[in-house]
């Protein structure tokens, strides 16, 4: 496993895909720094560090379907899998090894975005004024998060040798699902009733409707059962750290710890059976 784990670790020095979301991530935070920090000029406003302070949370499953997709897929092209089975790896050393290394570097890109931030946030924008406890445990959930992402992309990565399959079913399954998180959200975000308001009719008058029900708000198991998937799905945790507010931090952890036990177990099992041509 050490010779596996140094060997990736060789080649994550080198990656051009893996540098090139490092830099973005400090490239988005330097941007968004600037911008907040214009706008709070200009309209005389402020703007506290945490507002921006989680955006890598939107970024970095993207990211890291892209990343993860080719890191895995040159494996497969360079014919650098078969050749550590021939020399005597077991494959779950393999999975494991490329597992763990693709996690560190997501880890990596989080760090890319949050260190540019507080070096130039707090001068700009003071020091946190919410509860370090409750940052901390955003960051934690965050990082967890993050595993689940890569558990799932390495999941597909090592049982699609074609670098471009795994490429298209990651990137377009991060999309999709970045796509049903935000559709839950728009219904929990529903009212449960329509104000009252007024308006003026053709011929003048003045009429006025009362406040009415929504037939389109969720309520009871229904409710409950889209607030689940919403914290659940590792999109949908992305959308609430983002704005730091998971609604069941516990839920989250631990459909993030259970999405990258599921994905590595399976994953390890699946590539065990896989005919690697």
């Amino acid at each position: 496993m050490y010779k596996l784990l140094a060997a990736n670790f060789s080649r994550l020095k080198k990656d051009k895909t893996f540098w090139i979301c490092n830099i973005f991530m400090i490239v988005l935070s330097v941007f968004l720094e600037i911008t907040y920090y214009r706008n709070m000029i200009l309209h005389d406003f402020t703007i506290t560090l945490e507002t921006l302070f989680f955006t890598y949370c939107t970024f970095i499953g993207i990211l890291l379907s892209a990343f993860v997709s080719l890191f895995i897929g040159t494996e497969y092209s360079d014919g650098t899998i078969r050749n550590k089975i021939v020399v005597g790896h077991s494959r779950s050393a393999i999975y494991l090894a490329n597992l763990l290394t693709c996690c560190f570097a997501g880890l990596i890109m989080c760090l890319c975005f949050i260190l540019p931030t507080l070096a130039i946030g707090i001068p700009l924008f003071g020091f946190f004024s919410a509860d370090l406890r409750f940052i901390l445990l955003i960051f934690i959930l965050s990082i967890v998060m993050t595993f689940a992402f890569v558990s799932l992309f390495t999941l597909v990565s090592m049982l699609k040798q074609s670098r471009a399959i795994a490429s298209v079913i990651n990137i377009l399954g991060v999309f999709l699902l970045l796509f049903l998180a935000a559709y839950i959200n728009a219904r929990l975000q529903e009212p449960e009733t329509y104000d009252a308001y007024m308006y003026a009719t053709e011929s003048g008058v003045i009429e006025e409707e009362g406040e009415e029900e929504n037939p389109s708000y969720l309520s009871g198991r229904k409710r409950s059962v889209y607030q689940f998937c919403f914290d659940a799905l590792p999109t949908g945790q992305s959308i609430q750290f983002t704005q730091m507010l998971p609604d069941d931090p516990l839920v989250s952890g631990l459909s993030s710890a259970a999405v990258c036990v599921l994905a590595s177990g399976a994953g390890m099992v699946a590539f065990r059976k896989k005919d690697i041509k």
